[in-house]
């Protein structure tokens, strides 16, 4: 039941990825405010991922600032926000802001929801498929190793696969996985194209 076996994910330490072409440069974004929770910010250039900041104990829009400006010094395509609770604000700020960020909704609606729970399960599934076909390369980091190495799957009584929660994690004495978190975001699909696009296609906001 442990959705991206260990053995993966050390593969993936020690392969080396040629950049893409053309490259997506993504950030994905979880975001915490107090306690023991962190904020991550990871980068994605291509099939390469790197974790460029984590943060405790800010707030809101100071997490708005920091991530702006990744968006600026990286010349991000899109920043990629959990946009569930406290990450609503950050989104909102960034979106004022005309910074091309999109928000990411875990509990919403998978696109094949005969086989998925919802866009969280979807999400993580195409990051183990990455894991699986060798197509992800991972920097050397023993926090992120054991996120991504603690994180279980199950199939619900309708045959639709469905990861495990971060309340059922912290049950299980699990810290939350914010960093892997923010690496399945940063590679996630989402739905509707970054809010500055849309707003200089003429889309709705």
């Amino acid at each position: 039941d442990t959705l991206i076996p260990l053995d993966w994910i050390d593969a993936a330490v020690e392969r080396n990825l040629r950049d893409d072409d053309p490259l997506p440069i993504e950030l994905g974004v979880d975001v915490a405010r107090f306690g023991t929770n962190e904020t991550v910010v990871t980068l994605r250039t291509g099939n390469r991922v790197e974790i460029l900041k984590r943060f405790k104990h800010i707030d809101t829009m100071q997490t708005a600032g920091q991530v702006a400006r990744l968006i600026q010094d990286y010349n991000a395509e899109v920043a990629k926000i959990d946009a569930d609770g406290i990450g609503a604000g950050v989104y909102d700020r960034l979106k004022e802001q005309r910074h091309p960020v999109r928000a990411m909704h875990s509990g919403a609606k998978a696109r094949d929801d005969t086989k998925f729970l919802n866009t969280r399960a979807e999400w993580w599934w195409n990051l183990r498929t990455k894991f699986e076909e060798g197509s992800i390369d991972i920097e050397n980091d023993d926090d992120l190793i054991s996120q991504l190495s603690n994180i279980k799957y199950k199939l619900n009584s309708q045959g639709r696969i469905q990861v495990e929660s971060k309340d059922d994690m912290r049950k299980r004495g699990i810290e939350s996985p914010d960093l892997a978190d923010s690496v399945m975001l940063a590679f996630a699909r989402a739905k509707n194209p970054p809010a500055r696009i849309r707003a200089r296609s003429g889309g709705r906001r």
